[in-house]
């Protein structure tokens, strides 16, 4: 399921809208990973419904309106990713997304 697109990119004009759940899954799976006694490297593992819908909840304490973006650069360790709360340029917050993990989830809309 896609999301919806609220805010424009005309201050990011490389910025290539992708699916905020699936970001938010990668970020959370992320996450659990480094704090993982286990490192078990599968999704399921570590994005449990309790630990994806914390890290919703930490996401929208602004408000419900956000668009997830990725921007494409040449890094072969992090993906530039995005997620916007506002039309202002200074709206967004950009988490750090190691490849390794982004791998594991459809975050690459271009290919």
């Amino acid at each position: 399921m896609k999301t919806k697109t609220h805010w424009t990119t005309e201050h990011f004009p490389d910025a290539v809208p992708i699916d905020l759940w699936e970001l938010i899954r990668a970020l959370t799976a992320q996450r659990n990973e480094r704090n993982a006694l286990r490192r078990d490297k599968d999704p399921d593992f570590l994005v449990s419904q309790e630990s994806f819908l914390e890290r919703v909840e930490h996401y929208t304490q602004g408000g419900t309106k956000l668009d997830a973006y990725r921007i494409y650069t040449s890094s072969d360790t992090h993906l530039t990713v995005g997620i916007r709360y506002g039309d202002e340029g200074s709206e967004y917050i950009s988490p750090e997304l190691t490849r390794e993990i982004a791998d594991q989830f459809d975050l690459d809309p271009l290919n």
